[in-house]
């Protein structure tokens, strides 16, 4: 395939050039590579071409889709799902909460409880029905969550996507139908995502964790991701990159990559390679923390006649 008929995913531009050959280090489903190309004009990385066979990289043990857990991974799951829920309430108190990709559904468990009216979109049919069957929430089984959004037009307070958006085929769409779907004024879209500005991914490149050929197709830079939103007429109002969730990636970023690597090069026993990634991941720590250089940010989008409503209210 010339280099021409590449398109980027994000800003359609066809201007890019091959930054990694990765493998399915993460899962290790099979040997094959897969060709990530950074934008040049936006700067997303992204994978191209898309393997015909996407579903089985993430089959029924797939870890997102995993309904249980020892007691101590489900604690430090539902902790975590209760902070996301911090950074929605900073902005929507209550209301209609849709969430793309709710996967075994804990976030929308939590923000059901905290009196929110929730609907999960989750293509995994294992993963539905257990939201529908065993949560009793309401949930839509679609591997095309913008056709699903496109049929809320102006009826949702907030719509989340707690890590989805990288693995999206249709980002544009997506976009597109959930900004349509917002109620107006007030609201939101969250959106939290790998940040290919990380600086683990510069230092392991196809063994970053966060990278997880083949899952994820796109990691946008936030810039990037805000142009995409201001083009629909959304603007950004917040963004963290220091949240508990964004922290465990940070650590993850340095240990599961050297771990990776490790296991790569064949270069160290196991147990050496993890103690080496818990003191690699203190030691960066404070360079994480500095603007743009963490493994992932979480971003809350609004439409720009909220701001203009909002402005003059005061």
């Amino acid at each position: 395939m010339s280099k021409s008929a590449i398109t980027c995913r994000v800003c359609s531009s066809q201007n890019q050039h091959e930054c990694l050959l990765a493998k399915d280090v993460n899962q290790a489903k099979s040997d094959t590579s897969f060709f990530y190309y950074c934008c040049n004009d936006c700067r997303s990385v992204f994978l191209d071409p898309v393997p015909d066979n996407l579903g089985f990289y993430y089959g029924q043990d797939y870890p997102a889709y995993a309904v249980k857990n020892s007691k101590s991974v489900e604690k430090k799951l539902n902790f975590l799902e209760r902070e996301k829920l911090k950074i929605v309430k900073r902005h929507v108190s209550s209301g209609r909460l849709v969430e793309v990709g709710p996967a075994a559904g804990r976030f929308l468990s939590v923000a059901s409880r905290a009196g929110y009216d929730v609907l999960g979109i989750e293509q995994d049919v294992g993963c539905f029905e257990h939201i529908k069957n065993v949560l009793c929430l309401g949930v839509k089984q679609s591997d095309k969550p913008a056709d699903e959004l496109a049929l809320l037009t102006d009826s949702c307070d907030v719509i989340v996507a707690w890590h989805v958006i990288e693995h999206l085929q249709d980002l544009r769409g997506f976009v597109s139908s959930a900004a349509k779907a917002l109620r107006q004024p007030y609201g939101v879209i969250i959106i939290s995502a790998p940040n290919p500005e990380a600086l683990s991914l510069k230092l392991f490149g196809y063994c970053w964790v966060h990278l997880d050929a083949p899952r994820h197709l796109t990691l946008i830079p936030l810039f990037a991701l805000d142009r995409l939103m201001a083009a629909h007429g959304l603007e950004r109002v917040g963004c963290v990159f220091d949240d508990a969730v964004g922290l465990l990636l940070n650590k993850t970023g340095w240990q599961g990559s050297l771990a990776n690597f490790s296991r790569q090069k064949k270069i160290c026993p196991r147990l050496l390679t993890r103690l080496l990634g818990r003191m690699l991941a203190i030691l960066m720590a404070f360079f994480d923390r500095i603007h743009r250089n963490g493994a992932a940010y979480t971003a809350t989008y609004k439409h720009r006649t909220s701001l203009i409503v909002g402005k003059k209210e005061k």
